[in-house]
């Protein structure tokens, strides 16, 4: 049995192969070789280790059968069948001729957000095909899981495999973002793939998905996994990127620093402003601590190396935007400081504003005030600016943290600034 990988499916696979890392996530773009690449990679380690386990997981069931299905029997039909001692159906089970068993299983998470049916699985490792369509809580269940079968013969490697393609959800904060900074966990790996990286795609078929909507084609074609989606009733509607983008924007540490404040329990957020006149607001930074942790924010903003007394504080007054029940941040702002050696002065705390009045604070102040940001170092807010939209109600719509476009955190921030200090300006 011979099969051929191209240069990035074989960089993918060999890491998996020999227990380079244990999550590998292959993917950026359609018709890149990653399902593939995950049939034919989970295949050798059935073979490589008798009586191994290993299971693939897709969203849903008919997804399995309309797209899964296809790229596995071509597999089989390509040699792999030599090796198969059965498929069953009902149970969609393959077990090969030295024992092995590749498993394959809907995530159905609509019909079981409990995750019971990852209960009592015992496999060496997993393979999910299209994580991005998958949940963040099923992509930590299969961590629990793998590893867990000792019956195989050899000691096989403890991985998850895993493909995507671009999404604005969990999976490009968890991986994506997380690759191009070069923080992902050292047994991680991000192995990024387009369609030009597969030579068997004819040139015929690549001219034509050059007909599909701009945005379509930058985020499933080209990869790009920062296209913004058109959005149909923003909460910034006078945002303009002509006219509020300044990428030239520094801090400038002979003027007053604010920063504002969104106490979330994960991730706590800021944002870094200054003003150079009472009409005017340069975002020049975003701060993302993950765990809400005050210390790792205090360590961040004595490292801005500002005069002490040039600080202001400023942000959420009451909850952490996730829950009905509301939370006083009083002991947050404590620890600020106390650690920062603040007078109490220095500390700005009005009460929040409801959604439907900051939204018309908000774009007053994008349309008649000079404000600028540094869309380098504030990808998120930029993000936020864009995409967060509002209900008929003028209620910012947050409900689900999965979606990146109903987190907010740093249009919060933003909101906040205007009703602290913006406001009386306008």
């Amino acid at each position: 049995m011979k099969f051929t990988l191209t240069k990035r499916q074989t960089t993918a696979y060999d890491l998996a192969i020999n227990n380079v890392k244990k999550v590998i996530v292959f993917g950026g773009a359609i018709r890149g070789g990653k399902t593939y690449w995950l049939l034919l990679t989970l295949s050798s380690l059935c073979l490589l280790y008798p009586r191994s386990r290993w299971v693939i997981i897709r969203k849903t069931l008919p997804d399995l059968k309309r797209t899964t299905f296809p790229s596995f029997s071509s597999i089989l039909n390509d040699g792999l069948i030599n090796y198969i001692k059965s498929w069953n159906r009902e149970t969609n089970v393959v077990t090969f001729t030295n024992g092995s068993e590749l498993i394959f299983m809907a995530e159905s998470y609509d019909d079981d957000k409990d995750l019971n049916r990852f209960r009592g699985l015992e496999v060496n490792g997993a393979g999910l095909d299209e994580v991005n369509e998958l949940q963040e809580a099923t992509f930590y269940k299969v961590q629990e899981r793998i590893g867990s079968w000792n019956k195989a013969e050899g000691k096989p490697p403890i991985v998850c495999l895993a493909t995507c393609n671009p999404a604005n959800n969990w999976v490009k904060s968890v991986i994506y973002e997380r690759w191009r900074n070069n923080t992902l966990p050292e047994k991680w790996s991000y192995i990024n793939s387009r369609i030009t990286d597969n030579p068997y795609i004819s040139q015929d078929y690549l001219e034509s998905l050059k007909e599909l909507p701009p945005i379509q084609y930058a985020r499933f074609v080209e990869g790009d996994w920062d296209v913004i989606d058109d959005v149909s009733n923003p909460f910034l509607y006078a945002w303009n990127d002509d006219k509020h983008i300044d990428d030239s924007l520094v801090l400038n540490k002979n003027l007053p620093v604010f920063i504002s404040v969104d106490f979330n329990i994960n991730p706590l957020s800021a944002l870094v402003i200054q003003q150079q006149s009472s009409k005017s607001c340069f975002v020049i930074d975003e701060i993302n601590i993950d765990k809400g942790s005050i210390d790792a924010f205090c360590d961040y903003v004595e490292r801005l190396d500002v005069p002490r007394g040039l600080l202001r504080i400023t942000g959420d007054a009451m909850g952490n935007g996730r829950s009905i029940q509301q939370r006083d941040n009083s002991s947050a702002y404590t620890q600020i400081k106390r650690r920062l050696n603040l007078a109490d002065s220095q500390i700005i705390i009005p009460a929040n504003p409801t959604h439907y009045n900051s939204r018309i604070d908000c774009n007053n102040a994008l349309s008649r005030l000079d404000i600028r940001v540094n869309s380098v170092r504030c990808k998120g807010f930029i993000y936020d600016a864009k995409q967060v939209q509002c209900n008929s109600d003028g209620g910012i719509i947050k409900s689900n943290r999965k979606n990146l476009s109903e987190r907010a955190d740093f249009l919060d921030c933003f909101r906040y600034f205007v009703n602290a200090i913006l406001k009386r300006y306008i």
